[in-house]
């Protein structure tokens, strides 16, 4: 799926991301239930189909954080602050930033603390 999005096949994509959101949800395996759900919404957030975006970018941090794996849950919060961003949701993505910022000094991770700034 990510080949295919690389190569800007938005459809061949999401049909690789959705196969691979199914499986994980069949194994409730948390984690890649939230990577293919991030898949899913940079497809959706690519084509400026930010609704969508929202809704995958959330899946994508409630099972990240089920899963308990950093810096993955930390990203995934990015993801899902540019998805508000772009959908014009602006106290939402303030929120995030915030928490964010708090993050990127507990965790020492200054990408992230200069991507969020």
């Amino acid at each position: 799926g990510r080949v295919k999005f690389e190569k800007e096949d938005y459809p061949e994509s999401l049909v690789a991301m959705f196969k691979a959101h199914d499986l994980a949800k069949e194994l409730d395996d948390k984690f890649w239930i939230g990577m293919s759900a991030r898949g899913i919404a940079d497809v959706y957030n690519n084509r400026y189909n930010t609704g969508d975006g929202v809704h995958y970018s959330e899946i994508e941090l409630e099972n990240l954080r089920l899963a308990d794996r950093q810096p993955y849950i930390n990203y995934a919060m990015l993801d899902l602050a540019n998805t508000y961003c772009n959908n014009r949701d602006y106290e939402k993505t303030y929120e995030i930033c915030r928490q964010l910022t708090d993050s990127a000094n507990k965790y020492s991770d200054t990408y992230l603390y200069t991507t969020v700034r």
